[in-house]
């Protein structure tokens, strides 16, 4: 998987990416293999965070987007108090529809 980060507004940090990281390649067992070939990263992953302020406090927002080649884009939105539940909850959400792709091919 190739990951690709929009962050605005937010203290980013390397263990934010990790994370981030972390979670989404468990995606994987979702997707079909692809052979090993010139690409062996075929799967891209886009992730977006910003940090909106609210009257109960700071929300983040976030979006991420996997491009699946030959099978579609698969893509979530979600806004959350910290970082991580971002990434718990994107996760959820994609994991959602990418198994209901699989359960359909």
């Amino acid at each position: 998987m190739i990951f690709h980060y929009k962050v605005q507004g937010v203290g980013w940090q390397d263990e934010d990416q990790e994370y981030f990281e972390k979670r989404f390649l468990n995606l994987q067992k979702f997707m079909k293999r692809y052979e090993r070939s010139q690409n062996s990263d075929t799967v891209e992953v886009r992730i977006s965070l910003d940090k909106n302020r609210h009257n109960s406090g700071e929300i983040y927002e976030s979006s991420a987007t996997i491009f699946y080649p030959e099978h579609g884009r698969f893509h979530a939105e979600v806004s959350a108090e910290n970082i991580s539940k971002c990434a718990d909850l994107l996760l959820d959400k994609l994991r959602v529809q990418l198994e209901k792709f699989r359960s359909k091919h």
